[in-house]
C-alpha cells in the first residue's frame, strides 16, 4: 500500500486551478421609440484554466506539526489584548491633549 502511494503521489501532475470572472453591464436606449431599441441587461462569465506553477508534490499531504487547525486561534494572536487597547488609549490620550492645547 505504501509503494502504490509513493508512486501516484510521484506521478501525480501539478494540476490546475480555475478562475472566473464576471461582468455585468447595463446598456441604456437613447430613444425608445421601437421594441428593438429598449435597455439592454448584458452578462458575461469569463473561464480560464491556468497550471499551477508550484511543484508541490515532494511535499507531504499532512499538516505540519505546530499548525494550528481552529481560526479562533488565529483571530484570537491577530486581535489586540487587553495591554494593547491600554496603551492606544493612553496614546489617543496624549494626541488630543496636545491638539487641545
Amino acid at each position: 500500500m505504501q509503494e502504490l502511494l509513493l508512486q501516484v503521489r510521484q506521478t501525480k501532475q501539478l494540476g490546475y486551478k480555475l478562475i472566473g470572472d464576471n461582468i455585468d453591464k447595463g446598456v441604456k436606449a437613447r430613444f425608445m421609440r421601437v421594441e428593438d431599441h429598449s435597455n439592454k441587461s448584458l452578462h458575461y462569465f469569463h473561464a480560464c484554466a491556468i497550471e499551477n506553477r508550484v511543484d508541490l508534490r515532494e511535499y507531504p499531504d499532512e499538516r505540519p506539526q505546530g499548525c494550528e487547525d481552529c481560526p479562533k486561534r488565529r483571530a484570537l494572536r491577530l486581535l489586540p489584548s487587553a495591554e494593547d487597547d491600554k496603551e492606544l488609549r493612553l496614546n489617543i490620550g496624549t494626541i488630543i491633549g496636545r491638539i487641545l492645547t
